[in-house]
């Protein structure tokens, strides 16, 4: 009977409520609560939080679970801690309490999974997954996008720089996190240091600047592995090839 009931769990989208198995495997209560503890302690199920009073079970583990969608949401965007939590809450299955995803935020910001970034306007604080610097990045486009679609609806139209002074800008800001000009800067830091500018515009740029010597481009070695968020925040080669890195050419 553990064979059918482990099937039924695994075969399941969502964790599975007491009565959910037993209309799936037609077993007595009494029967199936001792088969779900026996499976639970020997770690081939997982209980998780009830919702509605009702016991669930999953063959994926609650805390893992939830660990796996906060950062992976802050991968995709840095983003306040009450955001965060809500993102994360909105890919988690139905039901699960809030409190914990507010409690498990906090537990990765602990084992520095989680980076603290300067916010923008009213907010102070912004969540990014550690090592993922593109996430900062989107956030800080996202930013200057809103307050440009504020100013245009109020009919004052900014212009963006011209793509000489972009290129400039961007060997500038290479000089700045990479002083001695000699290892590669990743794309998401450059973005965020160069955030008035587009992602086509970025992009053009940093081909332009290979095109003229003036820096090198470290190409990813299989972008189709990437989830679409993260390959778009790569350089786009225009031809199938991203781009990861970028360096200054000293010669």
């Amino acid at each position: 009977m553990s064979a059918i009931i482990l099937k039924a769990i695994e075969e399941a989208k969502a964790p599975l409520t007491l009565k959910n198995l037993q209309k799936r495997t037609r077993i007595g209560a009494d029967e199936l609560a001792r088969l779900l503890a026996s499976e639970t302690e020997r770690g081939s199920i997982h209980r998780w939080p009830e919702t509605r009073g009702q016991q669930r079970f999953w063959h994926h583990s609650p805390d893992e679970t939830l660990r796996e969608q906060i950062l992976q949401a802050a991968s995709e965007c840095a983003l306040p801690p009450p955001a965060l939590a809500k993102q994360a809450k909105k890919r988690m299955p139905p039901g699960h309490p809030a409190k914990l995803i507010a409690s498990a935020v906090q537990q990765l910001i602990r084992d520095n999974q989680l980076h603290k970034y300067p916010g923008f306007g009213k907010e102070k604080l912004l969540l990014g997954r550690e090592g993922c610097p593109a996430a900062y990045a989107k956030a800080a486009q996202s930013a200057i996008q809103a307050i440009m679609d504020k100013l245009s609806a109020e009919g004052v139209h900014l212009q963006t720089l011209p793509a000489q002074d972009l290129e400039s800008a961007m060997l500038e800001a290479m000089g700045r996190i990479e002083p001695s000009r000699t290892a590669p800067v990743s794309i998401g830091e450059l973005r965020a240091a160069v955030p008035q500018a587009s992602k086509r515009a970025f992009d053009e740029a940093a081909l332009n600047l290979r095109v003229r010597k003036r820096a090198f481009l470290s190409r990813h070695d299989f972008p189709q592995s990437l989830p679409p968020d993260e390959r778009e925040a790569l350089i786009d080669g225009r031809d199938g090839t991203y781009y990861v890195a970028i360096t200054a050419r000293t010669e």
